[in-house]
């Protein structure tokens, strides 16, 4: 795994993917662990930055073998939305995300 940057310079919209996984009622949240970052310690779907020449489902996919140890498929879009970070301005740019959703099934046994 790569490690974490601690600051990042946006200066234009990016993509990243997530997937909404359920099974017998329950669905899986990964808790972001990134030291000195914003969202560090909050509980969030398992996704990430898509890596060049990724396609979004493989994305999803990957994030999800990495952060949570399971396989899994990804199955359609739930949604694409515009998240702008307004609330992480400091001056120079705006954190704005583009963000992929998917419903997806665990492959491997939870």
């Amino acid at each position: 795994m790569k490690p974490m940057p601690t600051t990042y310079l946006f200066t234009q919209a990016f993509c990243a993917a997530g997937m909404i996984l359920e099974k017998d009622g329950r669905i899986l949240i990964i808790k972001e662990y990134r030291p000195g970052l914003p969202d560090h310690g909050k509980w969030n779907f398992p996704g990430g930055f898509l890596d060049l020449g990724e396609d979004p489902s493989e994305t999803v996919v990957r994030e999800t073998r990495e952060e949570g140890g399971y396989d899994s498929k990804a199955e359609a879009i739930l949604g694409i939305y515009s998240m702008a970070r307004n609330d992480l301005i400091d001056g120079s740019a705006m954190p704005h995300r583009i963000g992929i959703y998917y419903i997806g099934t665990l492959v491997s046994d939870v």
